[in-house]
């Protein structure tokens, strides 16, 4: 079955983040992932989201080894 994101999880909380700056949109997506998966590195997160490597660093102050 399909169906919109707004439909899934509620208008309300799709909007929320259309204001959002990508950058901040993608160190929430990083900071999830390490919930699951915290012995992940930022470059193992950003391949699995298909983070291309030539933008800027997937999160601020963060090392990104591995």
């Amino acid at each position: 079955m399909y169906c919109t994101p707004e439909h899934l999880f509620g208008e309300k909380n799709v909007t929320a983040a259309y204001d959002e700056e990508p950058t901040d949109s993608l160190k929430r997506l990083v900071d999830r992932v390490k919930v699951f998966f915290p012995d992940s590195t930022d470059q193992q997160i950003g391949r699995l989201l298909a983070y291309a490597a030539d933008r800027k660093r997937l999160t601020r102050g963060r090392s990104s080894a591995g």
